[in-house]
């Protein structure tokens, strides 16, 4: 996956950046959804702050709104997370004004961008 992508912060193309999930994060948050499905939304709101060096800092409240979902259940997801081995060098306030900040493998989550061109999806015409 690393091969696919280069973390740049500028395209030639104006493509803004993205985050590229693998299918083995797909596969592990299927695996944490089973178990406490909330987990699986903690998570994407994470990777919303993904920086190119795979390190993610958010404010936990930010993630609770986000989340709609009471700060006792965030950090539990995070906790799962990092349990999971989704997250790591897990870093989380006790206080609710707090931050969070983590790592995520490279092999999991890329930001960055395409190395090829891209173009815009045609529009689809009837078969002749």
């Amino acid at each position: 996956m690393n091969n696919q992508y280069v973390p740049t912060d500028s395209s030639d193309d104006n493509e803004p950046p993205f985050v590229y999930l693998s299918q083995l994060m797909f596969s592990k948050l299927a695996e944490v959804g089973v178990a406490a499905p909330s987990f699986i939304q903690v998570m994407l709101v994470l990777m919303k702050s993904l920086d190119p060096d795979g390190c993610v800092e958010v404010s936990l409240a930010e993630v609770v709104v986000q989340c709609n979902t009471p700060l006792k259940k965030v950090k539990a997801g995070i906790l799962g997370l990092a349990g999971a081995e989704l997250i790591e060098s897990l870093n989380l306030s006790a206080l609710a004004a707090g931050t969070v900040s983590c790592k995520v493998s490279p092999d999991l989550v890329r930001y960055g961008k395409s190395k090829g061109p891209s173009f815009p999806l045609g529009t689809p015409t009837q078969a002749e």
